[in-house]
């Protein structure tokens, strides 16, 4: 087992309303629980970013603010 290590994962996100929460049922549902999660969004141009936020917010999980870079 892992002790004192930072884990973060890191979701790249364009375009995958279809299959994003897919995606985190499968992370929230691994062994090791003592994670981060990065999504960054590659401004896609279907509701993927709302669906992750949606989701999370449902598990009570913080999210943290959202950053648009040009």
């Amino acid at each position: 087992m892992i002790k004192n290590k930072n884990i973060t994962v890191v979701i790249c996100l364009y375009n995958a309303e279809n299959y994003i929460k897919e995606t985190l049922e499968s992370i929230k549902n691994q062994s090791f629980k003592d994670f981060k999660i990065l999504i960054i969004d590659d401004k896609s141009k279907d509701n993927s970013l709302n669906v992750c936020k949606n989701y999370l917010e449902k598990k009570n999980k913080k999210v943290m603010k959202s950053f648009l870079i040009p």
